[in-house]
């Protein structure tokens, strides 16, 4: 499809405008060497300029309207795609963009062509480091013997390591899974949970925590560390439970309480 243009309009616009005026001038002059009575000729002659006058005032009104119909329509194309790029959709089709607005408009296009595929690029870089990162923290994390959990902002469970899922084998605890909103038995929801409830929703790393659960017998530390981005801006926490040890309750107590009448 051939490339519109407002400035060849235009032109067409006045050639037409031109070839009306020229064609009423010649059809005057052949009024004016006709052997009708002058009284006749006359008022042909004022019938045919306003006929062409009427007529070049309707092409100029059209002309005028149709214009910047096409500008406006060349507008919002352009629009919807700065809305695209807004959105995050940087695969839109620029080159059937191209062939759908005004030529005045093209450089524009492919200005914005030129800068969507740096950015497309710089994505794909940036991806790919941003991965390896992860990959080589996923892998730090699966060599420790502490219990180890990724979780973003919003709660989203990013990362739990095999320690982790063999200490709490019962829990729904699935990487993608929301950790907020997920309900678990008291026992987690009282200790671990409301530990991550307490940074995600601080933004602040809490002090480490000692904790014992008497339904699986064991007793661990847990504590945590912010993850944010270039900016500062937080991004989420990683959760490391340490000490491990498997004590009966009664064993807990009793070590509580030596440990009150040490201090």
């Amino acid at each position: 499809m051939k490339k519109r243009s407002f400035y060849s309009s235009i032109n067409i616009s006045l050639l037409i405008i031109l070839f009306v005026y020229i064609t009423q001038i010649v059809i005057l002059l052949y009024q004016f060497n006709s052997n009708h009575a002058i009284e006749q000729i006359i008022n042909d002659s004022k019938n045919i300029m306003f006929s062409f006058l009427l007529l070049i005032i309707i092409i100029y009104i059209g002309v005028m309207i149709y214009q910047p119909i096409k500008m406006r329509r060349s507008i919002k194309q352009l629009k919807h795609v700065f809305d695209e790029f807004r959105k995050g959709n940087y695969e839109y089709d620029l080159d059937n963009l191209t062939e759908t607005i005004e030529k005045e408009y093209s450089p524009l296009v492919e200005a914005i062509k030129k800068m969507m595929s740096n950015i497309i690029q710089f994505d794909k870089l940036k991806e790919v480091k941003i991965s390896a990162h992860y990959s080589k923290l996923k892998t730090l994390l699966s060599l420790v013997n502490d219990g180890a959990m990724i979780i973003d902002k919003s709660g989203e469970l990013l990362y739990i390591n095999e320690v982790m899922l063999n200490k709490f084998k019962n829990l729904n605890l699935e990487e993608n899974n929301d950790i907020l909103d997920t309900v678990f038995p008291d026992y987690f929801e009282k200790t671990i949970k409301k530990y991550i409830h307490q940074v995600l929703v601080k933004k602040e790393k809490d002090e480490p925590c000692s904790m014992y659960i008497p339904e699986l017998n064991l007793e661990f530390t847990i504590k945590s560390a912010l993850y944010k981005n270039r900016n500062g801006d937080f991004l989420g926490a990683v959760f490391i439970l340490t000490k491990f040890e498997e004590k009966s309750e009664s064993e807990y107590n009793e070590n509580e309480l030596n440990d009150n009448k040490g201090e």
